[in-house]
């Protein structure tokens, strides 16, 4: 009886264990518009375009539009995020994951128009393989297709780790900035969103 109880004992503890190493805690930023030209924490306006922006867990998304009576044009190759510093290559709504790597044609917004858009770091894109596999024993096969993936902008998950939790926030108060080149009547106009992360909440899944 005495070895049962402890045997379950074990078992229990054990259990405990696994399920404590499992806990991971998700992170929501909260993030502010700078600059002189910012109206709120996500609009922008300078008298030439009027901007609202959506900074997600994958992309930053935003409404850009043309207050100006001529056509302006991007040039998305020469666009950007930068994160931690460091500039980042990007591509748009409407470009396939598998043209990643690709020129990007220009976006053509016609005076007193706007266009709902959204940003991805190249090198976030990924494609992760499928897997194939058959049960003999019962003759039943399973399938698991592979499929395009997108990374966080910023870490989100700490996975337990204590060193993960740390960087992720102390990461308050840096910045993520948008480098978006605009052109009007060749001549170009070059805009940098920057995005303070004025916030982060821990949440805890299990």
């Amino acid at each position: 009886m005495k070895k049962v109880v402890y045997i379950a004992s074990i078992l229990i503890l054990t259990l405990s264990l696994c399920l404590s190493s499992c806990i991971d805690t998700r992170y929501i930023y909260s993030f502010k518009l700078l600059g002189e030209h910012a109206k709120s924490d996500k609009s922008f306006e300078d008298g030439k375009i009027e901007a609202f922006f959506i900074v997600s867990d994958k992309q930053l998304d935003f409404t850009l539009k043309n207050l100006t009576t001529e056509p302006m044009k991007i040039n998305w190759d020469e666009a950007s995020l930068i994160i931690n510093g460091e500039s980042k290559r990007i591509i748009h709504k409407g470009v396939n994951f598998i043209n990643k790597g690709l020129p990007q044609a220009p976006t053509v917004i016609p005076g007193n128009s706007s266009i709902d858009d959204l940003v991805i770091p190249t090198e976030n894109v990924h494609y992760k393989k499928g897997s194939y596999y058959t049960y003999y024993s019962n003759n039943t096969f399973y399938s698991n297709p592979g499929s395009w993936k997108v990374n966080d902008l910023l870490p989100s998950r700490d996975r337990n780790n204590e060193e993960t939790k740390k960087i992720i926030m102390n990461s308050k108060g840096s910045t993520l900035k948008f480098f978006l080149p605009i052109e009007q009547n060749n001549q170009k106009m070059n805009y940098t969103f920057e995005f303070l992360i004025a916030d982060i909440t821990p949440v805890v899944n299990e």
